[in-house]
């Protein structure tokens, strides 16, 4: 077989084996919530006690809307269950911040704490923004009675619609919570959290200072706004 053959084929089979294996893996996910039009999957991860989840909604927003509050961190503790604190450590790059978060966590269990890495990426295609969170746990110090998370795997995925002021949302994330907390405790979460967090961001997203925000006033994301959908 020629080299010319070789080229037109090879990329075939391997696209025909990837599309294969990304629907193999997407039938792993079950529903688990589906309420006030978010809708919530989880699925076992290889090797892990813990389970990851996938939640989707669509808001009334515009990507600058989004993004704006995707960058107003001291806003998290609004919107993301327990939060007790949340840091920008460091913007690495254009693409690519550090932060820091403390969760609460109910007694016996301490609380848990992380270093995370969030890259920003943008399909052209599509005009979509992607938020890939992955674990920095060495980037600062542990503390006393604080568990720290070292196991982070996550994304945040914006796709505008084509013709109004709406965006589907997709939450992605598996963790390792690490110390002696029950898979029980840690998998209780892993439904109720993402639900409520995509809840609270529909609320949030009705505020003015995102209602009414413009591409402009973007400090961190401007960049993943794609004009040439």
């Amino acid at each position: 077989m020629d080299r010319t053959a070789l080229r037109t084929i090879i990329p075939a089979i391997m696209g025909l084996m990837l599309s294969s294996a990304v629907s193999l893996y997407a039938d792993d996910w079950q529903l688990k919530k589906n309420s006030r039009g978010v809708r919530v999957y989880t699925r076992a991860v290889a090797g892990s006690r813990s389970l990851e989840f996938r939640a989707v909604t669509e808001v009334e927003s515009s990507m600058a809307g989004v993004l704006k509050l995707m960058e107003d961190i001291e806003s998290y503790p609004k919107w993301f269950p327990n939060m007790k604190e949340v840091k920008l450590i460091k913007i690495l790059n254009p693409h690519e911040v550090v932060l820091y978060q403390m969760m609460n966590v109910p007694f016996p269990a301490h609380d848990r704490d992380s270093y995370f890495k969030v890259t920003a990426r943008r399909d052209l295609a599509s005009g979509a923004a992607i938020l890939l969170l992955s674990s920095m746990w060495e980037y600062g110090p542990e503390i006393k009675n604080v568990v720290r998370v070292k196991s982070i795997n996550g994304s945040w995925t914006f796709l505008p619609s084509k013709d109004r002021d709406a965006v589907t949302v997709t939450y992605n994330l598996h963790t390792e919570p690490g110390g002696q907390l029950p898979a029980w405790m840690a998998n209780a979460a892993v439904v109720k959290r993402p639900f409520t967090i995509l809840v609270k961001m529909k609320e949030m997203l009705k505020d003015p200072r995102y209602r009414d925000a413009r591409t402009s006033e973007l400090r961190l994301f401007a960049p993943l706004i794609v004009y040439n959908r």
